[in-house]
């Protein structure tokens, strides 16, 4: 079954058994789902096997799981895709590093992992979250085309679960490979194309405008503020820097970015 859109150009097709489903923009493929034929989940049970316990504790918080475990994976990939951008926020390079490596699929590292944390100190160059997490991982390949010239193309998926997830990613000959692994959660998976990193990132966030100026968000009550004169010089610096920023709770009066003379 193959769906194209009213402009002939990006088109889908979707392969019953086994499962897969490929975008491509222009003729050539920029997304594969179930590339590697990882798609698994698990169905609902009624009652928990012999020995096991579904309910699991985290603080005072009980999750019963009266449908018992119900995790999921996939795999996705990104033909001639050399880096891989995105599934943020963490402490590591922009285009993401390996974390299986090698023809066996060796793990290079733990699993980039998506899940809403508050933390404070952190490793540098570490696969593990910070703060919030966004499940869009997003592509950038440089194709054939006509007469030998080579064509930019920029690709994306995101993953609208938001439940604990880890992904995995590979780099080939063939491209890059990522493998999503959830908790729990539906799933609901959107193949994003785009012609270039503007184009697709509009297509997801349209409201944004097109480039936001760096800041520097700034709680002058936090305890990392030790003092007054430590929160003067927070604004002296920033301002002779250059750089924008914007107070958060317990300021009364918001000053301007970059100084008196930036709004």
């Amino acid at each position: 079954m193959t769906w194209r859109s009213i402009s002939g150009r990006p088109y889908v097709t979707v392969t019953h058994a086994p499962v897969k489903i490929v975008m491509a923009v222009k003729g050539v493929e920029t997304v594969v789902f179930n590339a590697r034929g990882l798609l698994n989940f698990e169905v609902k049970q009624s009652a928990p096997a012999a020995g096991e316990s579904w309910p699991e504790t985290f603080n005072s918080h009980t999750d019963s799981r009266p449908n018992g475990p119900m995790a999921l994976a996939f795999d996705v990939a990104f033909p001639g895709a050399a880096h891989v951008y995105g599934i943020p926020e963490r402490a590591t390079s922009m285009s993401l590093k390996e974390t299986k490596s090698g023809a066996d699929g060796t793990a290079a590292s733990e699993p980039y992992r998506l899940y809403n944390l508050d933390v404070f100190e952190y490793l540098a160059e570490s696969p593990f979250g910070l703060y919030g997490s966004i499940p869009v991982l997003m592509a950038h390949a440089m194709s054939g085309g006509a007469a030998g010239r080579k064509t930019a193309m920029t690709s994306a998926v995101y993953f609208n679960n938001p439940s604990e997830t880890y992904v995995d990613v590979s780099k080939k000959a063939d491209g890059a490979h990522s493998q999503w692994m959830a908790e729990s959660g539906a799933m609901d998976l959107f193949l994003i194309p785009g012609k270039g990193v503007t184009s697709l990132t509009h297509s997801i966030t349209p409201s944004l405008p097109p480039s936001l100026p760096p800041s520097l968000p700034q709680s002058i009550t936090r305890s990392l503020v030790r003092s007054l004169a430590h929160s003067l010089t927070i604004c002296v610096v920033s301002d002779e820097l250059a750089v924008c920023w914007r107070p958060f709770a317990g300021v009364r009066r918001r000053r301007p970015c970059c100084g008196s003379t930036r709004r």
